[in-house]
Order: C-alpha cells, then structure tokens, then sequence
C-alpha cells in the first residue's frame, strides 16, 4: 500500500503487512482518530494519507525531534499530555482510538480511556516471542469488545475491536499471551493451537 511504503522506516516497531494495511485504512477512512501514545506521530501521518478525516495525536512527552507536520492545525493536531488528563469524551465516542505498541508498564488513564472510544479501537503490537504491549487492565477491558479484524504477524498483529461488546468469545491467542506468566512463542501461539480456545 502507497501509504505504507511511503512511510517505511519512519517509525522503528512496526511494519505493516499488506493485509494489516488493508484493514487499517478500512477502519480509519472518513474517520477521526485519536492516536494514543503516538511518539513522533509518524502512525499519525500514515492514517491521515490513508483517508482519516482527522488525527488527534497524543503523548505525554514531546519528542525530542519532530518532523513539521505538513497537514494544518485541523487535521492534525498534536496534544502532549497524560492519558488521565485527557476529558474529551463526547469527542471520542465516533472516534477511531488507534494503540499501537502501547507501553507494559503503568499508564494511568489508558484502561479507561479507550472505553470512551465505543464503536472501534485498532490495536498494533505483539505478545509473543518476548513482547508485550499493555497492562493486564488493558487487556482485560479488550477482551471484552468484539473483534471485526484480527490480523496475526509474526512480527506485529493488527486487531480492529468493534463496538459491540463480544460477551463470551474466545480470547484471541495476542489476548491471551498478554495475559499469561510465561513467555509465548508466535508460533505455540498461532500455529499449534495451545493458545486458541
């Protein structure tokens, strides 16, 4: 995808299949997206050349080195602030939450911030072979949604949480080697299995 492609290499934990490309750009076009944890907003930028009608990037910490933004003020806005500091509710209830790699340590607020975004939160990342993206909370709150995408990688996995909540699905094999004490191998986790209920 030209959007991808002409990012590539911007941003250093993740590349997106075609497939995971695809999908992102389905559920951000036309949208409003708020990129939580977005680092130098390059994931941002990506998302507006794929057709998001606005991005909100948020961090709590300005990078050191950013890019100018070519886009006005109105279609990307940067806010550096905490997720607990952020009260735009009524703003996020339409709106795309886009987390990708979020951190594995304490993030006051972000549990409880994606649950303003009701209708679709797209989630980039791994937990497997090592990584883990997200406080257990976190998780806890995801397993919960229903998934209208998931699509697994080796080296990422892209999932689209839709806005009904999935009461009694199966954890997703991500879902479930995020929560678990030992460390998951991809491939235990997608090929054997031992993860999939």
């Amino acid at each position: 995808m030209e959007a991808v492609n002409r990012f590539e290499g911007r941003t250093s934990m993740w590349t997106l299949t075609d497939d995971q490309a695809i999908a992102l750009a389905n559920a951000v076009q036309g949208k409003v997206v708020w990129d939580l944890g977005s680092g130098d907003s390059s994931l941002s930028r990506i998302v507006l050349h794929m057709g998001a009608k606005k991005v909100v990037s948020v961090d709590r910490n300005p990078p050191v080195k950013i890019k100018r933004a070519a886009e006005p003020w109105w279609v990307h806005e940067v806010r550096h602030t905490t997720f607990e500091d952020l009260n735009q509710e009524d703003e996020m209830r339409d709106a795309v939450a886009l987390l990708a790699w979020p951190q594995n340590c304490s993030t006051p607020g972000l549990a409880h911030l994606v649950r303003w975004f009701e209708n679709s939160l797209v989630y980039i990342g791994s937990n497997t072979n090592g990584a883990v993206c997200g406080m257990e909370n976190l998780w806890n709150h995801l397993a919960q949604r229903s998934v209208v995408t998931h699509i697994p990688h080796e080296y990422n996995v892209l999932t689209h949480y839709g806005s009904s909540w999935g009461a009694g699905r199966s954890l997703l094999p991500d879902e479930r080697a995020a929560t678990s004490e030992e460390v998951v191998s991809y491939f235990d986790a997608y090929a054997t299995g031992k993860y999939i209920d």
